[in-house]
Formats: structure tokens, C-alpha cells, sequence
């Protein structure tokens, strides 16, 4: 596994980045923090393309700066990927001129299998003769995307690579770079502002707050904390939960999942029967029943164990509730939360609409 060490300052006019940190470079890396924390420039840093940066980043047992030897190790010679906001590709050159420049930029040669395999995992084939200002949003991050990986990056970075792309699209691009993870074996480091995008596709969570980390953890724990909660809006506050595939309805058009062995249903088919899915549930569309209700719409009724009530604002509370050793939290009124008598330790119901759970 590649260890990035980073132990680097950037001062740009009243802000300053300061960030020391050892990443473990496994899975798909969030970054998240409001507007201004320093989430682009930190990945500029680690490009290289801050030359006012100082401080050291190593790569495993690769040096790419060291400003006490005064050495900085040029951004072309790191073998790292880039995915901007905007995909900056060549108006000029088709798409496959477009990912044939890369093959020429690369330091390592680029065999044909390689090319026709990106190809065929981003589905570009079709789109190889069009020119850039003909692709919708999503189509010009996929040739991005795959121009980058052409590249033989060691590290691929992505800034806010969705945030143009409609949500139709959002979703089938958050699906390809799990499988681009996996299948090409290349670390990811992803900055979003969006906590449902990090929640769906990131392994581990790095908070920025006016340039400092805040927290660096695994993404589901992270995201079951008030920490987190306070930098997102109050919509977003939620939960991540991992569940396995148990079977499908096909007359209702259901999937069935077990969570640690409470049955969780969600829309549509999802995996395959056994398969690891990741859950998204808000915390605004959980509700809390002291009994299992009876004669209800709502298909998730999840028994838990009540293991937190922490005050939000002076109208709302975050109820926390175990399901096995994982964490659901439930944004009720303080008025709820008076009238149920709610304690910490008790046992209760969590109540979700099948139809509000997002899975991946």
C-alpha cells in the first residue's frame, strides 16, 4: 500500500494551508470542507503546481519535495493524474486525439491493450470521432477522466470532477470510478463539497477547516459525527451503512438488504445476491417510534439500540441509533425528543422510506 506523506505550508494572502498528514493511500480518498478551506490547493500541492508551497511530500520512498534540500520534483515527472472542475480538453482534437496525447505525454510507453481497455471501461468508444463541444457534461469528464488514466498515473487526483454534471449522469460517473479504483488498481484522491457524493463513493474522509485537518477517519464513521454534521448543511446531516444484497422482488421492483440482520428494502435492483452495498440515508428522513408501529407505508422499521441524543440548533436533535455496531442518525425536533422521554441506552425503532434510501 502507498504511503503519502505530506507535511507542507502555502501562504496565499490571508490564507494559509498547513497541512501534516500520513495517507494511506488505499481505496478512494475524500476531501471535504466548505468553500475556501483549502481543498484545491492542497491537491495542487500535492501536484506540484504550487511552486510557493514549502515543507516535504514523499511518495512512498519517492521524494517529490523537500524544501530544507531545496528540491521540488516537477509535476510532469510525479506520474500523477488530474481531473479538473472543467474536463480542459482540446477543442481541436477529437476525443481520440484527446487520449492519444496523453499516450504520447506519458514517461512510460502506453500499449494498444491498455488504451482499448480505458476505452471500453469509461464506454467511449462511440464518442471516439466527436469533437469535445458536442459531449454533454458527463461525456467530457469520462474522456477526462480516461485521458488522465492513459497517462499510467500512480495517483489520481479529482477536483469537484461532478459538479457540472447533471444528476441523471452524477450517478453513472460516481459507479465508473469505483470500478476504475478497482480495476486499475490507482489510489484516489477526490475533493467534492458534496457529502452524498463522498458518502457514496469514498473509503476514508479528510475534513478541512480554514486549511487545517480537522479529521482524517474512515468515511462512515465520519460521517456519523456532529463535526461533520456542522460543516454540511442541516439537509445533508446523515449516515453511511454498509448492507449485503439478500434478494430481489420482481413484481415490486425491490431489493432486499440486511444490515447486520435487519432487513432494509430499497428501489430498484442493486448488486448482485451477496454483494456489499453502500447505503446514504439523510437523517432528515429517519423517524423514531418507541413500538414497532403497524398499518404504516414506510418498509424500513429497523430495531436499535439508542446510544446518543446530541443538541443541533435550538429546534432540532440528532438521535443516534445502533443497528448492530453501525450508526443511524435521525434529526427529530427537541420537542420530539421531550415528548417520547427519549434516554440513551433504550431501545427504539428507526423508521425510513424505502423510497429515501440511496444505495450504491
Amino acid at each position: 500500500m502507498l504511503e503519502l506523506g505530506i507535511n507542507i505550508s502555502l501562504r496565499k494572502g490571508d490564507f494559509a494551508l498547513r497541512v501534516e498528514k500520513q495517507l494511506s493511500l488505499q481505496g478512494i480518498i475524500g476531501v471535504h470542507g466548505h468553500s475556501g478551506a483549502g481543498k484545491s490547493s492542497l491537491l495542487r500541492v500535492i501536484a506540484g503546481l504550487e511552486r510557493h508551497a514549502k515543507g516535504a511530500i514523499t511518495l512512498a520512498e519517492e521524494c517529490w519535495q523537500d524544501s530544507d534540500r531545496r528540491y521540488v520534483k516537477p509535476a510532469y515527472e510525479r506520474r500523477i493524474g488530474y481531473v479538473f472542475q472543467e474536463p480542459r480538453l482540446f477543442d481541436h482534437m477529437d476525443v481520440a486525439g484527446n487520449l492519444r496525447y496523453a499516450t504520447k505525454r506519458a514517461k512510460m510507453a502506453t500499449d494498444g491493450t491498455l488504451f482499448a481497455t480505458i476505452v471500453d471501461s469509461l464506454r467511449l468508444a462511440h464518442l471516439l470521432t466527436r469533437e469535445p463541444s458536442t459531449l454533454s457534461g458527463g461525456e467530457q469528464q469520462r474522456v477526462a477522466i480516461a485521458r488522465a488514466l492513459l497517462t499510467s498515473p500512480r495517483l489520481l487526483l479529482l477536483d469537484e470532477p461532478l459538479s457540472a454534471v447533471d444528476n441523471q449522469h452524477k450517478g453513472e460517473l460516481i459507479a465508473l470510478l469505483r470500478k476504475i479504483n478497482q480495476q486499475f488498481e490507482v489510489p484516489i484522491i477526490y475533493v467534492s463539497h458534496s457529502t452524498d457524493e463522498l458518502a457514496t463513493l469514498t473509503d476514508q474522509l479528510l475534513l478541512l477547516r480554514d486549511g487545517r485537518v480537522i479529521a482524517f477517519d474512515d468515511t462512515a464513521r465520519l460521517m456519523s459525527r456532529l463535526d461533520l454534521v456542522e460543516m454540511s448543511s442541516s439537509r445533508e446531516a446523515g449516515s453511511v451503512i454498509e448492507a449485503r444484497v439478500r434478494g430481489y422482488d420482481e413484481e415490486f421492483q425491490l431489493t432486499q438488504l440486511s444490515i447486520e440482520g435487519s432487513i432494509c428494502w430499497v428501489p430498484e435492483r442493486v448488486g448482485s445476491e451477496e454483494a456489499p452495498v453502500r447505503l446514504r440515508i439523510h437523517a432528515r428522513d429517519v423517524a423514531v417510534a418507541l413500538e414497532s408501529p403497524k398499518g404504516l407505508s414506510i418498509r424500513n422499521i429497523l430495531p436499535a439500540t439508542l446510544s446518543a441524543i446530541e443538541i443541533g440548533s435550538a429546534a432540532h436533535a440528532d438521535v443516534l441509533g445502533l443497528v448492530g455496531t453501525q450508526t443511524i442518525r435521525a434529526r427529530l425536533t427537541r420537542a420530539s425528543v421531550h415528548e417520547l422521554k427519549l434516554e440513551v441506552g433504550q431501545p427504539i425503532y428507526l423508521l425510513i422510506k424505502a423510497a429515501s434510501v440511496e444505495a450504491d
